[in-house]
């Protein structure tokens, strides 16, 4: 019969056994597949700190928790010993009211009622049976008592020893990663400015080489002066500036190494790789002349998809501002401005300068143009369309003046200003400065403007800066 029993215990443990085993590789091969447990860990962990980002106290909410959970679970554990077990065991066993701390003589209903009643009943009968006896050996019963009290409080004693134990193995594997993501940004960082060292070696190149077309001025100068070349025609001169070229090579090692590193580091969730990036980011950003950044974008401009995604990663034109650093007819540089409009946002981060220009009220018509403009010139001939050959005739001064905006004889993509004044016909000069579409002609300028229902606004200042007075709409009309 034993055997039998035996038999079954054994098969019993066995199915047991397979049971776990099997939800094991089942719960693994779910987990290689989808992943759960890890985006489980992802997402605790994220979430964890974003909430730490929003409070004061950087503190880690599922610490708190789980510390919450544990000192729950001691306290109710505490209460069952103290209320459940240990103060209905010391009212029937010890005797306070004789001057002294003594164990009581029990009866055997005294004794049934406390067996009856606890949970560990062999440590407790043991205990009792010694009281009963009546031995003369008051220190066979207090070790009795002791071992009772022992008894009840070792396992506990040791449950809580080892939730320490492998609360502080998990403290130094914690505190054995952050040592070595330290070494390995340590290391990184070694490589990181060494590289950079050397992008600024090559840059200090292009600004003293004797080649005068392989400097920095040079190139800039032709991809961004007043002709009338496409964007690629422009790209044409970066690619003659080898030293240029070296230094565009050198910066794509320097994002593509540095994007690899952080995505390397275990451990981290998407905000704290964030960081890194906008901290290695705005370190790079810092060495990159606004010249060199406005290159960049032409050189990269519709090729290269690999670097472009880098440059996106660390927001490589949150920092560059949009003004021509060459041209002094030309306040904006127009090629940068429409291919801003072109590429993702995200090169630009937050930029302010960016937003400065979706705000100005005359060149927030660049992100609704749908044709190429690699000018100032062409910029406005698009801007006045639907004023090209239309006469605007303005009363001034109790004269009348006539303004016709016409394309060139010679450059049909060119625009350009008559005047007609009285018998004398003269050439007005357009160009943009700042929010103000201007035509000078000798020292008055009048700005040309377009509300959103395309009706003709016109103002007249003495200079480009100087307040403009507006020209009332009964002093001007359109044939």
């Amino acid at each position: 019969m034993e055997i039998h029993n035996l038999k079954n215990h054994m098969f019993t443990l066995l199915l047991l056994l397979l049971f776990v085993i099997s939800t094991t590789i089942i719960l693994w091969l779910l987990e290689t597949k989808y992943n759960f447990i890890y985006g489980l860990i992802s997402w605790v962990n994220e979430f964890s700190s974003n909430l730490q980002q929003k409070t004061k106290l950087k503190v880690d909410i599922f610490k708190i928790i789980f510390l919450v959970i544990f000192l729950s679970f001691i306290s109710y554990l505490s209460y069952l010993l103290l209320y459940k077990l240990y103060f209905p065991y010391f009212e029937n066993v010890i005797d306070l009211n004789e001057g002294g701390v003594f164990l009581k003589s029990l009866g055997s209903g005294e004794a049934e009622l406390i067996n009856s009643s606890f949970l560990f009943s062999n440590l407790i009968n043991d205990s009792l049976k010694t009281v009963e006896s009546g031995s003369p050996s008051q220190i066979g019963d207090w070790g009795t008592f002791g071992d009772f009290i022992g008894g009840t409080l070792n396992p506990i004693i040791g449950l809580i020893s080892i939730i320490l134990l492998v609360l502080t193995l998990i403290s130094s594997k914690r505190d054995q990663i952050r040592i070595q993501r330290l070494q390995y940004i340590q290391q990184f960082d070694t490589i990181f400015f060494s590289m950079v060292q050397n992008l600024n070696k090559v840059y200090d190149d292009l600004l003293s080489t004797s080649d005068k077309k392989e400097t920095l001025k040079f190139t800039y100068e032709h991809c961004f002066s007043s002709k009338y070349d496409t964007l690629l025609e422009r790209v044409s001169y970066i690619e003659d500036n080898a030293v240029l070229r070296k230094y565009f090579l050198m910066l794509y090692q320097i994002l593509k190494f540095t994007n690899k590193r952080i995505n390397n580091l275990e451990n981290l969730n998407k905000s704290e790789k964030y960081d890194l990036f906008r901290l290695y980011g705005n370190m790079i950003r810092a060495g990159l002349d606004t010249k060199v950044l406005q290159l960049l974008m032409l050189n990269v401009y519709e090729r290269f998809p690999e670097y472009t995604a880098l440059l996106d990663n660390f927001r490589i034109f949150e920092h560059m501002d949009f003004r021509n650093h060459y041209n002094n007819t030309e306040y904006w540089n127009f090629p940068i401005l429409y291919m801003s409009t072109k590429i993702n946002g995200e090169a630009f981060g937050s930029s302010d300068l960016l937003e400065d220009i979706k705000k100005n009220v005359l060149l927030s018509k660049v992100f609704s143009a749908s044709n190429e403009f690699v000018n100032q010139n062409t910029f406005c001939k698009l801007y006045l369309f639907d004023l090209i050959d239309r006469k605007i005739e303005i009363k001034l001064n109790n004269r009348k003046l006539g303004l016709i905006f016409r394309l060139g004889t010679l450059n049909s993509l060119e625009i350009r200003a008559h005047f007609k004044d009285g018998n004398n016909n003269l050439q007005g000069e357009i160009f943009i400065y700042k929010d103000k579409l201007l035509v000078k002609k000798m020292s008055n300028y009048f700005q040309i403007f377009l509300d959103d229902n395309g009706q003709l606004k016109l103002y007249l200042g003495e200079d480009q800066i100087k307040k403009f007075q507006p020209i009332s709409d009964k002093d001007f009309f359109i044939t």
